[in-house]
């Protein structure tokens, strides 16, 4: 990526990946810095702006982190993805109720998503609102009856309430259905 950059300075998703990067790596300030680069050169670009919320996020700015999330989402209104990284923003906020409602709007914008039911449930379950994170946990199955995670989480949720034998229930039908996982 730096070579890449190095010789086009304007590649933005270069940029953009380099800046997740540092930000993984703990370089907050190096992340920040590159993605207002990216924001300059690219002003609309909602990835950048959601990184600036995750970055605001990591330095303890939820406030900042909030408003760019928000920006984010009005630059791509469309993007299930963009409004999972609101959604997850506002929980931690403690917005529960503004979180719920960003990650049933990436479930309209993006039905098969795995990703907004895995979120979701997990908000739920979170707040012991367990018949709701249930019902999640199971849609994420139908969208994805190939990927473990959905059924794990579904065990989780059981093992969380008490409800063993539902749990060895659900794990006993992943073995099955997914014997070549």
């Amino acid at each position: 990526l730096l070579r890449t950059i190095e010789l086009q300075p304007d590649n933005w998703p270069a940029q953009l990946s380099h800046a997740q990067i540092e930000l993984a790596g703990g370089k907050t300030q190096e992340a920040k810095d590159r993605a207002l680069l990216v924001l300059r050169g690219h002003p609309r670009d909602a990835n950048a702006q959601m990184l600036l919320a995750n970055i605001d996020v990591t330095l303890g700015n939820i406030g900042d982190a909030l408003q760019a999330a928000s920006e984010a989402v009005s630059f791509a209104p469309d993007s299930s993805t963009i409004y999972v990284g609101q959604g997850q923003i506002q929980y931690r906020a403690g917005k529960v109720a503004d979180a719920e409602n960003s990650l049933k709007q990436a479930q309209t914008l993006d039905p098969k998503s795995l990703v907004t039911y895995m979120t979701l449930g997990g908000v739920y379950q979170e707040q012991k609102r367990w018949l709701e994170a249930e019902k999640q946990f199971q849609a994420g199955i139908q969208v994805a009856p190939k990927d473990p995670d959905p059924r794990a989480a579904l065990a989780r949720l059981y093992f969380a309430q008490g409800l063993t034998s539902q749990a060895e229930q659900v794990l006993t039908d992943a073995k099955t259905q997914l014997s070549d996982n």
